[in-house]
């Protein structure tokens, strides 16, 4: 039942959080911006605490995650708020159900202010002078965005949830065919990284030791150059992907919400406010992909130089990505067949049992 459980939470996932998570993880890790930290004095945080239990600033960011969390997403659509359309065609009901007439139709570009907000995530929503009719919240937020946002992030998020929802089988169709790319490039992961540093700056047969008058120059390598290239392994590097999407699954089975407060907010590279096992789990898995980073990063400066060395980079961080979504993916599928399987099982034992019959 737990297993079950885990697919299918992991099945109705917000399609966009994957992504986002992972590059959220690569940025906090390339420094790109501060690492967060606990708020030590914040207001938004309530005081009160319970008997016996210690006044952990750390502790109460922690269990009041939830509510935070709910209330910004809440806070999402406002009563006030315009939107703009970004949709072909955005239908707007005559009344608060999923089955109700069509008052209106919206094109893209079009406006709408919404007026109140009402129960079961539905709203009363204004797109005229006397054009007024209801919208769910998921209809909203997918097919329209604030009014001032940026419509190119919208659109990207809103791709990334239409290419990678797991429901469609479009979805597992783009991931086997990222499979197949990531084995591919494991396998040939050498001739690819030596086709890549033939781009760098006068590279050339003499570019190393040689040169052009016969003479052999000869320069010790430094402790950098004697541990990179990795020869035994070479495509070391998409271990970035296989563990964090391993992590994403076990997490996600231990404790999905704890898990989420984990890399939105707990993550530190000192451990504060750890007081659970999968908070250990997840910070001695992220240290290491802490360290496996800075070694492909390190690596690809020492043996592709400073202007091939990012661009080596780059692909590795979109090869990690796809690796992750596979590893992730594949997981699952291997849980749903053990599923399968189980209840087949059961389904073939409950139709072979003896019948016996008394006179």
């Amino acid at each position: 039942m737990m297993l079950l459980y885990t697919v299918a939470s992991a099945m109705r996932m917000k399609p966009s959080l994957l992504p986002l998570a992972f590059l959220k993880f690569l940025v906090l890790f390339l420094f790109l911006f501060p690492v967060p930290s606990i708020s030590f004095g914040s207001n938004d945080i309530p005081t009160d605490s319970k008997p016996g239990i210690p006044d952990s600033l750390a502790s109460k960011n922690r269990h009041n995650y939830k509510e935070r969390a709910k209330q910004a997403e809440e806070n999402k659509v406002k009563e006030g708020d315009v939107f703009i359309v970004d949709v072909k065609e955005l239908e707007i009901k005559s009344r608060t159900h999923d089955t109700a007439d069509v008052s209106s139709i919206l094109i893209a570009g079009d406006s709408l202010k919404v007026l109140e907000k009402l129960e079961n995530h539905w709203f009363s929503v204004s797109s005229g002078t006397d054009k007024t009719g209801f919208l769910r919240r998921s209809a909203l937020l997918e097919g329209a965005y604030h009014a001032g946002d940026n419509v190119l992030l919208f659109r990207t998020k809103r791709l990334f949830s239409n290419l990678l929802d797991l429901r469609k089988l479009n979805s597992w169709i783009i991931v086997g065919i990222m499979a197949v790319l990531v084995v591919l490039v494991a396998i040939y992961f050498r001739r690819l990284d030596d086709l890549l540093l033939r781009l760098r700056f006068n590279h050339d047969k003499y570019a190393n030791q040689g040169s052009k008058n016969g003479s052999v120059k000869t320069r010790s390598p430094n402790f950098l150059q004697r541990i990179y290239p990795v020869e035994r392994w070479p495509s070391y590097p998409l271990l970035t992907g296989v563990l964090l999407g391993t992590t994403f699954v076990i997490g996600a089975f231990w404790d999905a919400g704890e898990m989420e407060w984990f890399f939105n907010e707990g993550f530190n590279i000192l451990p504060v406010g750890y007081d659970l096992r999968i908070h250990w789990f997840l910070y001695g898995s992220c240290l290491l992909n802490l360290l496996l980073i800075l070694s492909w990063v390190t690596e690809s400066f020492v043996i592709a130089g400073p202007i091939i060395g990012p661009l080596r980079i780059v692909l590795l961080i979109i090869l990690n990505f796809m690796t992750f979504l596979v590893t992730f993916c594949l997981i699952l599928l291997v849980a749903a067949l053990i599923i399968g399987l189980m209840i087949l099982k059961g389904i073939a034992a409950s139709g072979t049992r003896k019948v016996y019959y008394y006179e």
